[in-house]
């Protein structure tokens, strides 16, 4: 590789934070997901984490909602990050809401036991 005028093309693999989230967030200008998706440094300086905040997010609608036995059946499905982290990450990718069901059913959604 000392040839000055030689070509060289060399594949580089990196991982990054949600990338389609990552892409959506520059070409909207969007302050908050460009944060959550670590293309901006937040205020803490602590990495963002976009699938931990749209878990949280869908936790507190269902803490929030009116209708008791609604709430109450809701509170039993296990939310977690690892089980927002697919149907999330390929929003971008324009995942259909029946890919997003399938998705969450095959990553282990279910109940809680009472």
């Amino acid at each position: 590789m000392t040839d000055a005028s030689q070509t060289y093309h060399t594949p580089i693999l990196f991982d990054a934070s949600c990338n389609g989230m990552q892409h959506l967030s520059a070409l909207f200008s969007d302050i908050e997901l460009g944060k959550l998706s670590n293309v901006i440094a937040n205020d803490e300086d602590i990495p963002g984490d976009v699938y931990t905040e749209i878990s949280n997010s869908v936790k507190d609608t269902i803490s929030n909602l009116t209708e008791d036995l609604l709430r109450d059946k809701f509170k039993r499905i296990n939310i977690t990050r690892n089980l927002m982290k697919r149907p999330v990450m390929t929003i971008p990718y324009n995942v259909s809401l029946n890919s997003m069901q399938e998705q969450l059913v095959s990553d282990g959604f279910f109940y809680k036991s009472l």
